[in-house]
C-alpha cells in the first residue's frame, strides 16, 4: 500500500466477509452503535480551522467527513427498510463527492450532522436487533455496481466504514494511532452486570473480580444463578477485549461461551463494558449484555 493509499484507507480497503454468523453480526451493530458518541468525543471543542483540516492531502475535512458520515448512514437505513418491506428494490445511488461540497457539508457547524447520526444510529440500532436471520439475507439491487447486495453484506460494509471515517478525523487532528478511546486498564476493577438478554444467567446480583497483566485478562466471577465463573482473554490497544468464559450455574450445568466487551468511559471515569456473547455449549444461542465498573 503506499503512502497516500495508507492515508486514504488507514484501515485498509474493506474486505467482504466469507462468513456471517450471528455473533459477528452483534459486533458490527456494537460498532454502529457506539459510533455517534465517538465522533462526538472526537469532534467536541474543534475550532473553525481545525474542522477545516482534511485527513490526507486532497481530501476531505473533518467537517465534510462528519457531514458524508450523516448522509451516508441515512441512505443506509433507508436501504435496509426498503429490503425489508420490498422484493428486491433496486435503490438510487448519489453522488457523495458532489454531496460534500454543499453548504451545509462546509459549514463549521456540524451540530446537526451529529444529532442526525445520534438518532439515525439509535433508530438503526432497534432496527437491526429485531431482525431474524432470514431477514438479514434479504437484499437490494445497486444499478451503480449493477449487483445485489444482502443486507448482511451492508451491514459489515458499515461497520467497516464507521472505523474507516472514524480513522480519517483522527489522521486529521494528528492522532493516527486509530484508538477508539484512552487506554483502558481492567486490573483489579469490579464490575457488576447492568443488563443481559433472557437467554443469559447472569443478573444484576453477579459480580466480576478482574486482573489484567499486560494484555491479558482474567476474571472470577459469582452471584444470582451462578456459583463460580472464570473467565480469560486478550485485550487490544483501544481496550476491547476477546475472551471465552465457564461457569457453574446454580443447577449444576457447566456453561461455556466467547465473548467480545467494547469499553466506554463514563463521565465519572469508571467503565462501561458492552458485550456480545454467544454460548459454546447447550442451544449455542448469542445475546447481549452490559456490566458497569462499581
Amino acid at each position: 500500500m503506499t503512502n497516500l493509499e495508507s492515508l486514504q484507507y488507514p484501515i485498509g480497503r474493506f474486505e467482504p466477509p466469507t462468513h456471517i454468523d450471528s455473533i459477528t453480526r452483534t459486533q458490527y451493530i456494537q460498532t454502529l452503535r457506539l459510533f455517534p458518541g465517538q465522533v462526538r468525543s472526537l469532534t467536541t471543542g474543534l475550532s473553525s480551522a481545525q474542522l477545516q483540516v482534511p485527513y490526507r492531502p486532497g481530501g476531505w475535512t473533518v467537517r465534510q467527513v462528519v457531514n458524508h458520515c450523516a448522509d451516508s448512514h441515512a441512505q443506509a437505513l433507508s436501504r435496509f427498510k426498503l429490503a425489508l418491506t420490498e422484493a428486491n428494490p433496486t435503490v438510487k445511488p448519489y453522488q457523495e463527492q458532489a454531496w460534500a461540497v454543499l453548504a451545509d457539508s462546509q459549514n463549521d457547524n456540524i451540530t446537526p450532522a451529529l444529532e442526525m447520526l445520534s438518532g439515525i444510529h439509535q433508530r438503526w440500532v432497534i432496527l437491526l436487533e429485531a431482525m431474524n436471520q432470514e431477514d438479514f439475507q434479504k437484499n437490494y439491487f445497486h444499478p451503480e455496481n449493477q449487483r445485489q447486495y444482502t443486507l448482511d453484506e451492508i451491514l459489515a460494509l458499515y461497520d467497516w466504514h464507521s472505523r474507516h471515517h472514524l480513522a480519517h478525523i483522527r489522521l486529521a487532528l494528528g492522532q493516527p494511532e486509530l484508538r477508539l478511546e484512552l487506554a483502558f486498564d481492567y486490573h483489579l476493577k469490579t464490575f457488576q452486570s447492568r443488563s443481559n438478554t433472557d437467554n443469559g444467567e447472569v443478573s444484576s446480583q453477579t459480580i466480576f473480580h478482574y486482573r489484567q497483566q499486560g494484555s491479558i485478562v482474567t476474571a472470577q466471577y459469582a452471584g444470582g444463578g451462578i456459583l463460580e465463573g472464570q473467565l480469560i482473554g486478550t485485550v487490544d490497544e483501544a481496550g476491547v477485549i476477546q475472551m471465552h468464559y465457564q461457569h457453574l450455574n446454580t443447577q449444576k450445568q457447566l456453561r461455556t461461551g466467547r465473548c467480545q466487551s467494547t469499553p466506554e468511559r463514563l463521565p465519572n471515569g469508571k467503565i462501561r463494558l458492552y458485550e456480545n456473547w454467544q454460548w459454546t455449549n447447550g442451544d449455542q444461542s448469542s445475546g447481549h449484555s452490559v456490566i458497569e465498573e462499581v
